[in-house]
């Protein structure tokens, strides 16, 4: 039995799809192995910041001490206002 030439064509728009899915499925997987690294970039970046906030609550016992300031509205700690960019080139 021949397969009628409608059919034919059908599969091979079906086929056409199908390839179409396959790729979109793999650049996913990329995107998604690429942001799994990032995540995993982060998490280390996070675990060494905690070591080092760590470290430093050890050796400088002012943090404590001063730390119910932080963030204060109207404290040396309020940094709310201040512009990161503008800091630095005041520091240079």
């Amino acid at each position: 039995m021949k397969m009628s030439d409608k059919l034919r064509k059908e599969i091979e728009v079906l086929d056409k799809e199908k390839a179409l899915f396959e790729d979109d499925i793999h650049r996913y997987q990329r995107q998604l192995v690429e942001r799994e690294q990032i995540l995993k970039t982060y998490d280390q970046h996070a675990e060494i910041a905690k070591e080092k906030i760590a470290k430093l609550l050890e050796t400088e016992p002012w943090i404590r001490a001063e730390e119910p300031f932080f963030g204060k509205e109207g404290t040396m700690y309020d940094f709310k206002d201040l512009e990161p960019l503008k800091l630095t080139e005041d520091i240079d």
